[in-house]
């Protein structure tokens, strides 16, 4: 081979290559141009919409200005429409203070004579007046008390 058809065949491939890079130079160019005009058209409609717009607020804006204010709410509401207030509100929304007992109005509850007549029956009951409960079942189950256990009255007495 001698060296001028090696310089040939280069510059052949060379063109070669410089042919097909200008035809993807000449589709890009084609693609960048017809993106172009999106964009043209695109920008053109945005701006017409934002004209639009802006004629529609300054429009807005003049009947603001020009339109009367609005009657005053009714003082009265219409009886027929009045819900009925309620008898008591319920204690969790009531408006007053809660009154928290200081204990002053109490009296001494450490005597255990007080404690124990705040759970007597007005008509003190005795272990002799009280009615007999007998049943066979519960004798068994139950063991033996006496009745100063459940009768501390009856002790006094003794």
């Amino acid at each position: 081979m001698t060296p001028e058809c090696g310089l040939d065949t280069l510059l052949r491939k060379n063109a070669m290559d410089l042919a097909s890079q200008v035809k993807w130079l000449q589709a890009l160019n084609e693609r960048l141009i017809a993106l172009n005009e999106q964009l043209a058209q695109q920008r053109s409609a945005d701006q017409e919409e934002r004209r639009e717009l802006l004629d529609l607020v300054r429009e807005l804006s003049r009947n603001l200005f020009q339109a009367k204010p609005l009657p005053p709410p009714p003082r009265t509401p219409r009886a027929d429409l009045q819900e009925p207030p309620p008898d008591d509100p319920p204690p969790e929304f009531s408006s007053e203070a809660a009154i928290i007992p200081s204990g002053a109005e109490f009296p001494d509850s450490a005597n255990p004579k007080d404690l124990s007549r705040l759970f007597m029956s007005p008509t003190a009951v005795s272990r002799k007046s009280a009615p007999s409960i007998s049943s066979p079942g519960l004798s068994s189950k139950l063991p033996e008390f006496t009745d100063f256990e459940f009768f501390p009255e009856d002790r006094r007495k003794v």
